[in-house]
C-alpha cells in the first residue's frame, strides 16, 4: 500500500506536469500567432493582420485589411485568457466608393468601457493619399496628438492614435506631407 509521502510524491508530479503542460501549451505561444488565429473566428475574407498594438499584457488591437482588394480596415480588441487570446470586438470600413477627395480614412471607437484598457479612445483610418506622410489629431481644447503612421508599401497605410482623455471624438484629422503642408482636414475648418 501507499504511504502518506508517496501520494504526496505523486499528486506533487501531477501538479508539476500540469504546470509544465500548460506553460509549454500558453505561456511560450507567440502571441501575435495566437492573436491572428483569434480573428480566424471573425472570418474576415481575404485579410491579414497588418499592425498589433499591444494596450498591455493582456490586452490588444489589431488593425487589418481584408476584402479582395484590401479595401476594408478595421480593428479588432482582443484580450489574453487561460487558453489563448479572443475576439472582444471591433469594426471595419469598407474604403470602396468614398469621395474622391478623401484621402485619409477616419473611424472613432470609445474604449472608455473596456475592461483593463487604460485608454477612452480610439481613433484610426487607412491613409488613401500616398503623399501623407504624417497624422495629427487636435482636440477642441487644443491638445495635438501625432498618430502612428504605419506605411504598409505602394503607397498603402493606415494611421492610429490613442487617448487616455476621451477627447478624440470631436477632434479635428489633418493629414500631413513630409514637409508638414496640410494635405487634408476633417472635418474642414
Amino acid at each position: 500500500m501507499f504511504n502518506k509521502s508517496r501520494i504526496s510524491l505523486l499528486i506533487a508530479i501531477i501538479v508539476l506536469l500540469v504546470g509544465i503542460f500548460f506553460v509549454v501549451t500558453n505561456v511560450l505561444k507567440d502571441d501575435e500567432i495566437e492573436i491572428e488565429k483569434a480573428l480566424d473566428s471573425i472570418d474576415i475574407q481575404n485579410g491579414h493582420v497588418v499592425h498589433i498594438e499591444f494596450l498591455n499584457k493582456k490586452n490588444a488591437i489589431a488593425f487589418y485589411v481584408s476584402g479582395p482588394d484590401n479595401s476594408d480596415f478595421g480593428h479588432a480588441l482582443v484580450k489574453k485568457k487561460i487558453f489563448g487570446w479572443k475576439f472582444m470586438g471591433g469594426s471595419s470600413t469598407d474604403y470602396v466608393g468614398y469621395p474622391s477627395d478623401m484621402k485619409l480614412g477616419w473611424s472613432f471607437h470609445n474604449l472608455e468601457h473596456e475592461k483593463g484598457i487604460d485608454y477612452t479612445d480610439l481613433l484610426y483610418g487607412k491613409v488613401i493619399d500616398g503623399e501623407i506622410k504624417e497624422v495629427k489629431a487636435i482636440t477642441t481644447e487644443g491638445q495635438e496628438y501625432l498618430a502612428e503612421v504605419i506605411d504598409e508599401g505602394g503607397g498603402e497605410g493606415f494611421w492610429y492614435s490613442l487617448s487616455k482623455n476621451k477627447d478624440l471624438n470631436t477632434a479635428t484629422t489633418q493629414g500631413l506631407s513630409d514637409t508638414g503642408e496640410i494635405i487634408f482636414e476633417y472635418p474642414e475648418k
